[in-house]
């Protein structure tokens, strides 16, 4: 009677993961594009109240594990992971060649971006991943001061004659 039982949930267990992995693999696993008009907000949970993780630029390209019924998608994009409504997400890059000097950031938005980072750096233990996440985007807005601070340095000895 034991060996009947087992053979029958063992059985309902092989059909329940198969029907799960073949809607994971037709709903998600591949690369797509963010086709928002502006930056698009990465959520810890699948639904609008969900804590922000991160902003996601338009055009970036993401890794999608699944997408849900309820029309949010669980996905990857460098270290960050969460969930973004999918209608957002294509699979070819549509976003148009940015013209450099459109896509620079000013200096004043890197320093508040700066600003940011750095009371989102007080809110976590510095042992934690967020942490170190939060000084690695502060170290790419850093390099960006340092390169437009050059930039205008190059400037002015181009107009004194250097």
């Amino acid at each position: 009677m034991k060996v009947i039982r087992f053979v029958v949930v063992l059985s309902f267990f092989v059909l329940f993961v198969g029907e799960v992995s073949q809607v994971e693999a037709s709903s998600g696993g591949g690369n797509k594009y963010v086709t928002s008009k502006g930056d698009l907000i990465l959520r810890a949970e699948p639904n609008s109240k969900g804590a922000k993780v991160t902003m996601l630029k338009r055009g970036s390209k993401v890794f999608v594990y699944s997408a849900g019924k309820n029309g949010w998608s669980h996905i990857k994009q460098g270290n960050y992971r969460g969930y973004t409504k999918g209608s957002y997400l294509v699979t070819k890059s549509s976003s148009p060649t940015k013209n450099p000097a459109q896509s620079a950031m000013t200096e004043n938005e890197l320093n508040y971006a700066l600003i940011e980072i750095r009371a989102k750096q007080k809110k976590y233990p510095t042992y934690s991943q967020e942490y170190r996440d939060a000084l690695n985007e502060e170290n790419k807005i850093i390099q960006k001061l340092i390169d437009l601070n050059n930039q205008k340095i190059n400037k002015l000895e181009k107009s004194v004659g250097r």
